[in-house]
């Protein structure tokens, strides 16, 4: 049998061992998948002590930046965007990977949207990554990336340029200055950007919100 699991915190909320364990029984893999609490602090200890049974993880805040330096290898995703959703373990080996691209372009094609040259990124951390490769696979070379804490934007900054995109960074406060752009991703938690919806302009734009829940 082998294991795996969710890496990330707080954990409870996640739908992950749900969705994993129906998809497993439905390809008849017996395979086991949990929700692991884990701070970054605990990861290096935790990868280092995985036996033979274990497969891989998933991986969510605050561990998507932390476990870049724990890789024995990763994806041109992974390097470009600077995050990893993802570890196979191979041979003992942890393989990073970045699905999290996939799903945001595969969601806004589904919504319809193939191409986007204006984009806003509400939010600045590892997801606000993968949001700015998203835009430049959309045909976007120029983002504005709102900020929570600027000072603390310089992995999303470094990542840009190795995307090939050029990122604004903007304050908080201006945020609904910029929610008239052809595409606005929310990569923020749950309720952070709540007080905006009285400022959306109507009939224009698409929006995606990468929140889980609600």
């Amino acid at each position: 049998m082998k294991h795996l699991a969710i890496l990330g915190s707080p954990i409870a909320q996640a739908l992950s061992p749900v969705l994993h364990r129906a998809a497993y029984q439905a390809i008849g893999l017996d395979w086991t998948y949990h929700a692991i609490e884990c701070l970054p602090e605990d990861l290096p200890g935790f990868l280092r002590g995985l036996d033979e049974s274990w497969a891989g993880f998933s991986l969510t805040m605050p561990l998507k930046r932390a476990v870049l330096p724990l890789l024995n290898d990763a994806s041109d995703t992974v390097r470009q965007t600077g995050t990893a959703n993802t570890i196979v373990v191979h041979h003992g080996r942890l393989v990073g990977d970045n699905t999290d691209l996939h799903g945001m372009l595969q969601a806004l094609r589904e919504a319809g949207v193939a191409r986007a040259t204006s984009v806003t990124i509400i939010g600045a951390g590892a997801t606000a990554g993968t949001a700015l490769a998203a835009a430049r696979h959309l045909g976007c070379d120029h983002a504005h990336v709102i900020a929570r804490n600027p000072d603390r934007a310089d992995h999303l900054l470094a990542a840009a340029e190795r995307i090939s995109i050029r990122a604004d960074l903007h304050p908080w406060e201006s945020t609904a200055a910029h929610l008239s752009a052809e595409l606005v991703i929310s990569a923020v938690p749950p309720g952070a950007a709540t007080h905006l919806a009285p400022h959306w302009p109507r009939g224009t734009g698409t929006f995606l919100d990468v929140a889980y829940q609600p």
